[in-house]
């Protein structure tokens, strides 16, 4: 079997990015330090295994109009009746507190019991029309309402968090509101001024020890990761609808974490820190580095009723070695590239998984989440802009 020419981003933070960010002025009603907003992504700029790299540009600061098509953060917004749940409704009211989408869905046995009604709004930018709907409301097993909250939206859960909230004042405060020894397992993780990577044998210590730091207080000071050394777990958890974010143990004493989507930095002191990356550097083993993000690119030979043909001998110095992918497109979540973009027959583009590329007969992919058009150069793959 084939094997696709991939695009594979590493699913760790890159040290250069986030001193970048890190120089962003620090702005505005939410008191946090914007480079961690940008961890999820700045990961996939990390590392790229290809015969080429792809080449992503500066996003946008704001919602702006190319052409015909509306742009945020270097994505494209689509029309109302191509978005997902969880993007139409981007501003829920519920207990007189304001909660925006995590991202993502979560599982039924992950939802509590129901706690009221919620009022959605969210505006489509093609039609400026802005859209009010009533939803039920749900705790999220062990974690606070007043944080994290789901709600239904045609059948599915989706989560919702209310970021205007400051952090907790201690360390052993966040872990009760999160229910975060539940929420949060470790595993996977990097090490400052390397680039293997580790897989932690168990968390149950780590665990452990962060439940001796209860007291350990919020630090609101000044803070720069990139100035410290740190081991930096991956940090994935469905019940807080979070995807390979960032939680670091600096060896001069500091938790700093953007699971919470923005910086969140707690003092548990120099010894705790020691026993936590000790502890990790000797219990786990080198692991294959993370790929955040899969991308194959090529060219589109045919696009029928749910799928699209993509030929990847672009990528090829002997063009023979290419190969032709069926890339099923019946989910909204990428059909709607192929109708609403205009993609069509003989253009080069580059089509996002999140999850590692399993192929199927026929050389059939599954589950991809985002197309963009792309350039050829040399041995780069660029997005134009």
């Amino acid at each position: 079997m084939k094997i696709p020419k991939i695009i594979s981003a590493v699913g760790r933070i890159d040290d250069e990015l986030i001193s970048d960010a890190d120089r962003s002025p620090a702005a505005d009603k939410v008191r946090v330090r914007p480079w961690l907003k940008w961890a999820s992504v700045a990961a996939a700029f990390a590392i790229f295994a290809t015969a080429g790299a792809l080449v992503y540009l500066q996003p946008d600061d704001e919602i702006s109009k190319k052409g015909d098509v509306f742009v945020e953060n270097g994505a494209i917004v689509f029309p109302w009746e191509y978005l997902l749940p969880y993007e139409k409704y981007t501003s829920v009211k519920y207990n007189s507190e304001e909660y925006s989408p995590c991202g993502s869905g979560i599982s039924e046995e992950l939802v509590g019991n129901a706690v009221g009604s919620c009022e959605a709004r969210g505006t489509d930018v093609y039609t400026d029309k802005t859209y009010r709907e009533s939803f039920d409301v749900y705790a999220i097993n062990g974690i606070s309402t007043e944080r994290l909250i789901a709600i239904l939206i045609d059948g599915e859960y989706y989560a919702y968090s209310n970021h205007e909230k400051s952090a907790p004042s201690s360390f052993g405060e966040l872990t009760d509101i999160y229910n975060l020894s539940e929420a949060l397992r470790f595993g996977r993780f990097s090490v400052s001024g390397e680039n293997n990577c580790y897989m932690l044998s168990s968390d149950e210590k780590i665990w452990q020890i962060l439940s001796e730091c209860g007291n350990a207080k919020v630090y609101s000071e000044d803070f720069r990761l990139t100035d410290k050394s740190y081991l930096c777990f991956t940090a994935t958890s469905e019940s807080l609808g979070v995807y390979k974010k960032a939680f670091c143990i600096t060896e001069d004493g500091y938790i700093s974490t953007n699971v919470f989507e923005y910086e969140y930095v707690y003092f548990i002191g120099e010894k705790k820190a020691d026993e936590i990356i000790s502890y990790a550097m000797k219990n786990s083993a080198k692991a294959e580095l993370e790929q955040y993000e899969y991308t194959i690119a090529g060219t589109i030979t045919e696009i029928g009723d749910g799928y699209i043909l993509l030929d990847d001998s672009v990528l090829c110095k002997d063009k023979t070695d290419g190969k032709v992918f069926k890339i099923l497109t019946e989910e909204l979540i990428i059909r709607r590239y192929i109708e609403f973009c205009g993609y069509s027959v003989g253009d080069t583009v580059a089509v996002n998984f999140r999850e590692k590329l399993k192929l199927g007969e026929g050389n059939t992919l599954s589950g991809a989440e985002s197309v963009a058009k792309v350039h050829i150069s040399g041995e780069n793959i660029m997005i134009p802009e």
